[in-house]
């Protein structure tokens, strides 16, 4: 098997993922006082991370320039396709569905922890009184901050709903 060359030349709409791993930062100065250390335990550990996400990206899109031509890759399944292609050159490719399905429940686990540090911003910033008291409260019976919650729902959902392709 012959290796391709890849000529890929970063582009602002190429750098998907890993510009977007790195964004959100910002929104860590309401947490400074939720946190041990404050600020500079913060700006610590967004140092570490963010060296560890370069990396890793940087180091999945190797590993999938390897297995998979830059042509066969596409923003939609180039990991499956990869990993489904890995496997069975390693003669598991029957495992390759519930490897899949392990990947989704990742991605939604990943996905719930931002949504739900997305509406841990907003209870934060009422408890500091950035934005008003009603989204510092929390519910007496569950102990979820309900407002934030909800703001976070409304934004997540009008979000979706203008980034939906066709007309509306």
């Amino acid at each position: 098997m012959r290796a391709t060359p890849c000529r890929w030349t970063p582009t602002p709409r190429s750098s998907g993922p890993p510009a977007c791993s790195l964004r959100g930062p910002e929104a860590l100065a309401f947490l400074r006082s939720e946190v041990e250390g404050g600020t500079r335990q913060i700006l610590k550990v967004l140092l570490v991370v963010g060296v560890l996400l370069t990396a890793a990206y940087s180091l999945a899109t190797l590993g999938m320039l390897s297995i998979l031509s830059a042509g066969e890759i596409s923003r939609l399944s180039g990991l499956p396709d990869t990993l489904r292609l890995s496997l069975s050159r390693l003669g598991l490719g029957a495992s390759a569905p519930a490897v899949l399905v392990v990947l989704a429940a990742a991605l939604l686990g990943g996905y719930g922890a931002w949504f739900g540090v997305a509406a841990r911003l907003p209870f934060a910033a009422g408890s500091d009184r950035l934005l008003p008291e009603a989204f510092a409260r929390r519910d007496p019976r569950t102990g979820a901050p309900r407002a934030a919650i909800l703001l976070q729902m409304a934004r997540s959902s009008s979000s979706s709903w203008s980034a939906r392709p066709g007309p509306i």
